[in-house]
C-alpha cells in the first residue's frame, strides 16, 4: 500500500538577495521583482510495494503544488506558478538479499496530477516516454539513492496555483507531466521503494 506524507520546505529567496553556502541548488530563473520568489519543497510519495502478479508500477507521481504541506499557505499568498525543477528520489527499501529485478521509469508529459494512466501500467506505456531511466533493484545492488532528474520544459508559462497540474493537461504551463514507473518479474507483495519529489517553483504573488 501507499502512504504519503508531506515534510518541511526549504528557504524561501528573494532575486536580490543571495545568501553564500545555501542549500537551494537550482539557479533562479524568469523572476522579476520583489514580489516574485522562488521556493523548493520537499515532499514524501510514500512506499511502492509490487502486487501480487510480481508487478510494480505508479502513476502520480506528480510535481504538483497542491501535493505539498506547504500548498494552503502558498496559496493564499501567490496567484500564479509554474515549475522550475523537479527531482525523485528513489530510495530502497528491500530487506531481503533474494529480491531483486528491474524498474524503469519515464516522464509522461501529456499526464498530469488531474489525468493520468491507471495502475498497473504495462512495459509500453513506459518505454517510449520521455528521459527513461532504469533501476536495477534489489537489496546487494540498489545500495544509494536514485536521482531521477524529470523532463522540465524551459519555457513553461505560468498557471493558476490552484490549477498547476489540471484535467485536461497543460504540458505548456504550471508542473505539467507525470513520473511513471514499471517493472514486472518480481517479487510478489514486496516493499522495494520508498519515494520522496524536490520541486523547485517560480511563484508570483497576488496583485
Amino acid at each position: 500500500m501507499l502512504e504519503s506524507k508531506s515534510t518541511s520546505t526549504r528557504t524561501v529567496r528573494r532575486r536580490t538577495r543571495r545568501t553564500r553556502g545555501s542549500a537551494t541548488r537550482f539557479p533562479l530563473l524568469g523572476l522579476s521583482g520583489g514580489q516574485n520568489l522562488q521556493i523548493t519543497c520537499r515532499y514524501n510519495y510514500g512506499e511502492v510495494s509490487s502486487g501480487t502478479s510480481g508487478v510494480l508500477s505508479a502513476a502520480d507521481i506528480s510535481p504538483s503544488v497542491s501535493l505539498m504541506s506547504e500548498y494552503s499557505t502558498l496559496q493564499s499568498l501567490f496567484g500564479e506558478i509554474k515549475l522550475l525543477a523537479c527531482t525523485v528520489v528513489f530510495t530502497n527499501a528491500c530487506t531481503s538479499a533474494s529480491v531483486n529485478g528491474r524498474l524503469m521509469i519515464g516522464t509522461q508529459m501529456q499526464a498530469s496530477l488531474g489525468s493520468h494512466a491507471s495502475t498497473p501500467l504495462s512495459a509500453s506505456q513506459v518505454e517510449n516516454l520521455s528521459q527513461v531511466r532504469y533501476i536495477n533493484l534489489g537489496y546487494s545492488v540498489f545500495d544509494r539513492p536514485f536521482y531521477y532528474r524529470m523532463v522540465v520544459p524551459r519555457s513553461l508559462e505560468y498557471s493558476s496555483i490552484t490549477s498547476d497540474s489540471p484535467n485536461p493537461p497543460t504540458p505548456w504551463a504550471g508542473s505539467p507531466g507525470i513520473v511513471y514507473i514499471f517493472g514486472d518479474g518480481l517479487s510478489a507483495s514486496f516493499q522495494y521503494l520508498k519515494v520522496d519529489i524536490i520541486a523547485t517553483y517560480a511563484l508570483k504573488a497576488r496583485v
